[in-house]
């Protein structure tokens, strides 16, 4: 209850008390404590109002986030149409030269379009709740490898696959493919090019209680000193492929949220092997 004391100041005070009856059922005592609980209430307070505030910016950020990456991909799309008509104008000609240039304007293009996925995966990550789908790896896998045709390479990888699925596997599917969607582009676009042609090695086992993800190339490798990078947000070790930097960070940030863990094993010059384990939300239901 409320009191107000001799300072004029409010304060909120907790009683608790037992009573002591007689044999003849009167009250012979009674015992209790009264605590002062104002400061907590008003911490309370101000925790309410501070989340309360915080929900409604996130909401804001949400919005302007699917609001802006909207009004960029509208332009983007009509332009990467105008282009591909100008390209086959310009076949034509034999123009190799301004062929060349208009490659270079789509290949921009196409990396803006990508940065903002990018950005949508991050925002939908950090507050959407995790969904529990059934997830088939085959599915998860074949739409990645569908994936790869839309991205600026001279021939597809070779993928060596091999799932070994012996129960129910319960996650997010949508969280899962970003996770193979950016390991994948990431190993195309830092691949060896003295080496021809890549080989993509993956590797599932899933079972009851966890998933063991293995996704393995033969590209350029990371350095031992650029290793302990490659998670943060908006960080290149490599020129050879321009990007956002921030691939590497959503896979880190998406596992997370998924409750696992990555682990990186890479030699400079020789490949990567990124090895990821997930719990099966099955054993949470």
């Amino acid at each position: 209850f409320n009191t107000v004391p001799i300072d004029g100041k409010t304060k909120r005070i907790v009683v608790r008390g037992r009573v002591q009856l007689d044999e003849f059922g009167g009250v012979e005592s009674i015992q209790g404590t009264a605590q002062d609980i104002t400061e907590i209430w008003q911490t309370n307070e101000v925790l309410r109002k501070q989340n309360l505030a915080l929900t409604k910016t996130n909401d804001e950020l949400d919005r302007f986030v699917y609001s802006a990456s909207h009004d960029l991909r509208a332009p983007l799309t009509s332009l990467n149409g105008l282009l591909q008509v100008m390209s086959m104008e310009i076949a034509k000609t034999k123009n190799v030269e301004v062929e060349k240039q208009i490659g270079m304007m789509r290949e921009s293009v196409t990396k803006m379009d990508k940065f903002i996925d990018d950005i949508l995966d991050y925002s939908r990550n950090s507050r959407s709740d995790i969904l529990k789908d059934d997830i088939d790896f085959n599915n998860v896998i074949a739409d990645v490898q569908s994936s790869l045709k839309y991205m600026n390479i001279k021939s597809e990888p070779k993928v060596d696959l091999e799932i070994k699925q012996s129960s129910p596997f319960i996650s997010d599917e949508r969280r899962l493919k970003i996770i193979f969607n950016n390991l994948v582009s990431n190993a195309v676009k830092y691949q060896d090019h003295k080496k021809g042609l890549l080989n993509l090695k993956l590797l599932v086992q899933s079972n009851k209680k966890r998933a063991v993800i293995t996704i393995q190339d033969n590209g350029i490798g990371i350095a031992k000193k650029d290793q302990n990078k490659i998670f943060k947000m908006f960080t290149r070790v490599s020129n050879q492929a321009s990007g956002s930097g921030i691939g590497l960070y959503i896979v880190k940030e998406t596992i997370n949220r998924l409750n696992g863990k990555i682990d990186l094993n890479s030699t400079e010059g020789k490949g990567c092997k990124f090895v990821m384990t997930i719990p099966n939300q099955l054993q949470y239901d």
